[in-house]
């Protein structure tokens, strides 16, 4: 009887955890979905403040300014990211499996799809030697490419570091994915409007960065091919801002090694929004993706074998 008495009371203590923990899942749940919506909107409302908070930065050599303005902008998303990793348990500055080989990845992923990008425009005829090149200053194009690793690396940890995975927890892996893309592109509209194949062109990087990170598992591998497109575009090529028919714009504030300008169809890149509207990086990108999509190739477990197979004779 007593035992009876005692296992009806275990009985009733585990129903009545469990209906606490029933009753706390929604709560649980809710706070999860309001602490990313908070963070979302943390890394969006810091940008059009930093943007202000830049203004008053006095006008000086394109360096400081430049650098000034980087890490007023960037330097805060990365803060943002880590705490919002150590509030939700998800650690966000992960290196995954096998970090070298994913990251050369990553570098090669980046190089061939401006390497594409740039091969279209210059096959239509709109790639050109700019008419007034910038002087290209070593020094400024080496803090050029750091604060380009800064840029890439900063909505890398933010996006795919915490955002990605935050996402494909609650909403699964392929929803998460395509959602962390939507919101990348939306981050890069704040500032300003841009036209629907910009918009096509942004999820469809997101997109990029996301399976890499899934594949890899980190996020070096898609922050290395993130760095490697900006900074062929940006420090190589000079194409940020596009120069355009006239040549009449500086490529970047930091100057290039090689100065070239975007002429000819808007579609393939010479509008103002450059390569980021050119019809060769969408090309480019569903070249990328779709290497990703496949699935991964998985290494047969080795049998061990003690003693003799069925039917086997040892003589």
């Amino acid at each position: 009887m007593a035992k009876a008495e005692a296992k009806a009371e275990g009985d009733g203590a585990t129903s009545a955890s469990s209906g606490r923990s029933a009753a706390m899942r929604p709560i649980g749940t809710m706070w999860g979905w309001l602490a990313l919506l908070m963070g979302i909107a943390a890394g969006a409302g810091w940008v059009p403040a930093a943007v202000k908070l830049s203004e008053r930065i006095p006008p000086t050599d394109p360096g400081p300014a430049t650098s000034l303005f980087d890490l007023l902008v960037f330097g805060p998303l990365i803060a943002i990211a880590v705490v919002l990793g150590l509030l939700s348990r998800q650690p966000v500055l992960r290196s995954g499996a096998r970090p070298l080989l994913w990251t050369l990845t990553g570098l090669a992923f980046g190089t061939i799809a401006i390497l594409s990008t740039a091969g279209f425009a210059w096959l239509s005829g709109g790639l050109r030697p700019a008419l007034q090149p910038a002087a290209a200053v070593p020094g400024l194009i080496a803090l050029g490419v750091a604060l380009t690793l800064l840029q890439s690396g900063a909505e890398e940890v933010l996006f795919r570091g915490w955002l990605q995975p935050a996402l494909t927890a609650r909403i699964g892996v392929p929803g998460g994915v395509l959602a962390c893309a939507v919101i990348f592109a939306a981050f890069h509209a704040i500032s300003a409007i841009p036209s629907w194949i910009s918009v096509v062109n942004l999820v469809l990087g997101g997109v990029w960065f996301g399976l890499l990170a899934l594949r890899s598992g980190g996020i070096l591998a898609p922050m290395a091919a993130h760095f490697a497109y900006n900074v062929i575009e940006d420090c190589g090529f000079g194409l940020v801002p596009n120069g355009g028919p006239n040549g009449n714009e500086w490529a970047g504030p930091l100057g290039a090694l090689h100065d070239l300008d975007l002429v000819g169809a808007p579609l393939w890149g010479s509008g103002p929004e450059g390569l980021n509207a050119s019809l060769g990086l969408t090309a480019a990108l569903l070249a990328m993706i779709l290497p990703l999509l496949a699935p991964p190739v998985r290494r047969p477990v080795p049998v061990v074998v003690r003693g003799p197979l069925p039917n086997h004779r040892l003589i």
